[in-house]
């Protein structure tokens, strides 16, 4: 029996296994997405302004976007997954919305964030990179 004959057999399998790997991809694309292809990557904090258990962080940070995707925000969460209060201080000529960066390098701040343990939070971006949904990137996780 050729190859030809066996495909020909075999041939409503091999659509139900396409189908069946395609479905699993696509319901697991944007894990796969954030785990690999992530918009923003190497984070870190550079520079601390003020620290106090009252007010809370304000600290510039730097990362690198490697993705040309729109901002839709940024979410920050403590380690029982508790919201993090925070806001951008940034002075956009009185606009005070998210601005989506260019590719490369990038050092911004102030950022206040009600929490002097700042480096125990746990930090997404939320990108919008295709009209399907949206992408997260992880920037720091909490250790």
């Amino acid at each position: 029996m050729g190859l030809s004959n066996l495909v020909k057999r075999e041939y409503p399998w091999i659509i139900i296994f396409l189908a069946t790997q395609i479905g699993i991809f696509s319901f697991h694309y944007r894990d796969f997405e954030s785990k690999f292809f992530p918009v923003v990557n190497n984070f870190r904090v550079v520079h601390v302004l003020e620290q106090s258990e009252e007010t809370g962080s304000v600290v510039y940070v730097k990362f690198d976007k490697l993705r040309g995707c729109e901002l839709v925000g940024v979410r920050m969460t403590d380690s029982n997954g508790w919201r993090v209060n925070f806001k951008f201080l940034e002075d956009y000529e009185t606009d005070d919305s998210y601005k989506s960066r260019g590719l490369g390098n990038h050092v911004t701040g102030p950022w206040w964030i009600n929490t002097v343990n700042w480096s125990n939070i746990q930090i997404e971006a939320i990108h919008k990179c295709d009209p399907f949904g949206n992408t997260i990137s992880y920037i720091q996780k909490i250790k």
